[in-house]
């Protein structure tokens, strides 16, 4: 089985200051998903208004996407709720 873990040969490395606690990873998935309620959009208008994949949102809102906090700016962005370029 040498090809199954070839994916993670190419993944960047995380340092310590990057590593997301599990408890911020939730909350800001939260955020994100209770924003995107409230605003009646739904994933796949989140994912064109951010030019990414339906798919990868449905990741995110799993909480597949560590860290989270790139993505959820990126979202937080593309619904307006944020100024960009302000993180």
């Amino acid at each position: 089985m040498a090809g199954r873990d070839d994916h993670l040969s190419s993944a960047p490395l995380v340092t310590e200051s990057e590593v997301e606690h599990p408890h911020d990873t939730e909350d800001l998935v939260r955020l994100v998903r209770v924003i995107r309620h409230e605003l009646g959009w739904t994933q796949a208008g989140l994912a064109e208004s951010a030019g990414m994949l339906e798919s990868d949102i449905e990741r995110f809102e799993a909480a597949e996407i560590v860290p989270a906090k790139p993505t959820a700016i990126r979202l937080i962005e593309a619904m307006g709720q944020v100024e960009p370029g302000l993180f």
